[in-house]
Formats: structure tokens, C-alpha cells, sequence
């Protein structure tokens, strides 16, 4: 997957292209603290493909995987980090899943996600506990 950042070097990660990561850098005034705080905080893990999902706790994925046998079609692992391709039924599933099992902490790196677009958009996000 080519990223439009890739071949246009005027686009700017994280000022013009949002990226999905495991872990989200804080917004800045200056978008190269913002790279180079994502690169160091990966570890090199940058060749997954990161989708929203990737941000459960290993905790709730392994207890939905283990509930609906075949609603992964394929894992990929880099270092700690693993990314997995659900069927389309397994999305389904996996968003009752979560609305019926998860607990706060199942959910934060989602939480921080959120805060992290809003401060990228310059909207208040204080009133989420992180």
C-alpha cells in the first residue's frame, strides 16, 4: 500500500495525512517532534497495516478470537505489535463483542486516539479521562 505522503512530499504526516499507529504521538506546533516520536515509540513496527481495531487490548481480542473460531483471516506480528484481518461478519462480531464485554480499560488506546485527532484538529478534549 503506497501512502500519499510517500510520493507527494508536500503532503506532511500528521498535518496533512492523518496515520494510524499503535501508538499516537501528542500534537505539536512542529510536525518533525510528531514523526520523530511515533518512529522512536514503534521501534521500527511501521510496516503494519494499523487499522482501529489494532488498538483493543490483546486481553479482548484473544477472548473474541477464542468466541468466534474463523473471524481472523490473517495475523501479522512485528516485535510486540500484531495486526489482524477480520472477515467482514468478524467486524460485525467483534463491535458486539466489544459494546458487550469490554471494560474501560479494553478501550483506552481508543480513548487516546480520539484525544490525540482532537488535538491534531485543535479541539478540546480535556473533558476525556486519559
Amino acid at each position: 500500500m503506497q501512502r500519499a505522503c510517500d510520493f507527494d512530499r508536500r503532503i506532511i504526516p500528521y498535518q496533512d495525512v492523518f496515520l494510524l499507529h499503535p501508538v499516537m504521538p501528542p500534537a505539536s506546533g512542529s510536525t518533525g517532534p510528531i514523526v520523530e516520536h511515533r518512529a522512536k515509540a514503534l521501534n521500527g513496527h511501521l510496516r503494519l497495516d494499523w487499522e482501529i481495531e489494532d488498538l483493543l487490548s490483546p486481553r479482548l481480542l484473544r477472548a473474541f478470537q477464542a468466541a468466534n473460531p474463523g473471524a481472523v483471516v490473517k495475523e501479522t506480528t512485528a516485535g510486540t505489535f500484531r495486526h489482524r484481518d477480520f472477515t467482514r461478519q468478524g467486524k460485525t462480531g467483534l463491535l458486539r463483542f466489544v459494546r458487550d464485554q469490554a471494560a474501560l480499560e479494553d478501550v483506552m488506546d481508543v480513548v487516546r486516539l480520539v484525544c490525540a485527532l482532537r488535538d491534531y484538529l485543535q479541539l478540546p478534549f480535556n473533558h476525556i479521562p486519559v
